[in-house]
């Protein structure tokens, strides 16, 4: 049978990912629900293995709630301890090893690639939630850098799908899905500018851009590209960017806020992020009772003296987690249908990335590659993985007047 070749983009890294199975500092088969796809779950109901078997008849079930026979036809039930069963004692799993990868889940032989397809194009990139693609993705002084090439079509997940030329997308913004994902990614890799200073750019084009789309001027939106570009080049934006003072104790309230929400200590199952939080609320010496003022004091000092100078050679690794963040989601497409949306959850994740790294550098009395890198692997399996936290701290964004350029720029600025 003749292999079929599709197109595929990817980032750089993704030509060096290898799972480091039980050698990784992690493991993606504990903490997270087992999903199983229906042809998957079929083969497991034939297995004819004396363990496996009765594995499968008593932790392999049908899922009631399934919303895709590609995807959760089917579901593992954890151990108690939220361990696969199927995982055996060298973090190994068993399945894997006693009938072959191809009897994988999708899910399972997916992650943490994440599949999308734009037009006839299949893009491939990686979670930063698993440890191995987080230190390929992040610790890249040059930056992403993509490529295109001809590759065999594999089984796995789409996680996402658009066909920009289609003309149920004529009368949309989506028909500029492409364009707009690039001159983000243009923008976030431009180091002319402060990396806050391009997230705040970005702020600028994407409300103008939700006034064009609220408006219904979508065949204007090539033209507000090109004058950005334009604006951009000529660092139009420069003067802007010194007009207002940094606003400590206005972060941290805000983000404490945030940060609240997530009921870290009664609802966070991983052990290494509540370890992170504790480290962050012991390095600010962070107390509820305390004046705003006395809480923004100790963060600008924490940010000034243990998380500055490191970020001063390492702003690239946060660079690098939007860019790549930007790419696996379709931004500004995939997490909502709204532009502007998409862009205060990419300021929240960047805003709240910062303020537990400043915590922690203040509680470690500075910061390293390894210590990074950890923190956001953490963040992104706690929080990227989270089923309702984003969508919430949207609500509450705007709830509170909080989605305005300004409380962009407020956050944003160090």
């Amino acid at each position: 049978m003749d292999k079929i070749k599709r197109i595929i983009r990817m980032p750089q890294y993704m030509k060096n990912f290898k799972c480091i199975g039980p050698n990784c500092q992690d493991n993606c088969c504990i903490g997270w629900d087992v999903d199983i796809d229906k042809k998957t779950f079929k083969k497991y109901k034939k297995v004819r293995d004396g363990e496996l078997t009765r594995l499968f008849n008593k932790h392999v079930h049908h899922n009631p709630f399934a919303y895709s026979n590609e995807i959760d036809f089917g579901k593992v039930k954890l151990l108690k301890n939220k361990k696969c069963p199927f995982l055996n004692d060298n973090r190994l799993c068993r399945i894997q090893l006693k009938l072959g990868e191809e009897y994988l889940s999708n899910v399972c032989s997916t992650y943490p690639r994440i599949i999308n397809k734009l037009n006839d194009v299949f893009e491939y990139s990686a979670t930063v939630s698993c440890p191995e693609a987080a230190r390929l993705i992040l610790l890249n002084p040059k930056g992403i850098c993509f490529v295109q090439e001809e590759g065999i079509e594999t089984r796995n997940i789409i996680n996402d799908s658009f066909n920009t030329h289609e003309s149920s997308y004529g009368e949309t913004p989506i028909k500029y899905l492409e364009e707009l994902r690039s001159f983000t990614i243009w923008v976030l890799q431009d180091r002319r500018h402060l990396l806050w200073e391009r997230l705040l750019v970005l702020g600028y084009f994407f409300e103008k851009l939700q006034h064009h789309i609220n408006k219904n001027l979508i065949d204007e939106i090539p033209e507000l590209l090109d004058s950005y570009r334009a604006m951009i080049k000529t660092g139009s934006f420069k003067n802007v960017f010194s007009d207002t003072p940094i606003q400590y104790s206005t972060q941290i309230s805000v983000l404490k806020e945030l940060v609240d929400k997530l009921n870290v200590f009664s609802e966070i199952d991983s052990k290494k992020y509540v370890e992170f939080t504790k480290e962050f609320l012991k390095g600010l010496g962070y107390n509820q009772k305390d004046k705003t003022e006395t809480n923004g004091q100790r963060y600008a000092l924490a940010c000034e003296k243990y998380y500055a100078p490191f970020m001063k050679d390492h702003s690239y690794i946060l660079e690098n987690y939007l860019v790549n963040h930007v790419f696996e989601n379709l931004f500004p497409f995939s997490e909502t249908d709204k532009p502007y949306d998409a862009y205060m959850i990419l300021v929240i994740r960047y805003a709240l990335i910062k303020l537990n790294l400043v915590g922690i550098a203040a509680y470690h009395k500075g910061l390293t590659e390894k210590l990074v890198v950890e923190f956001i692997q953490s963040f992104s399996k706690t929080v990227e993985h989270h089923k309702t936290y984003l969508g919430d701290i949207v609500a509450h964004m705007k709830q509170k007047k909080y989605n305005t350029i300004e409380y962009m720029e407020l956050l944003l600025k160090n």
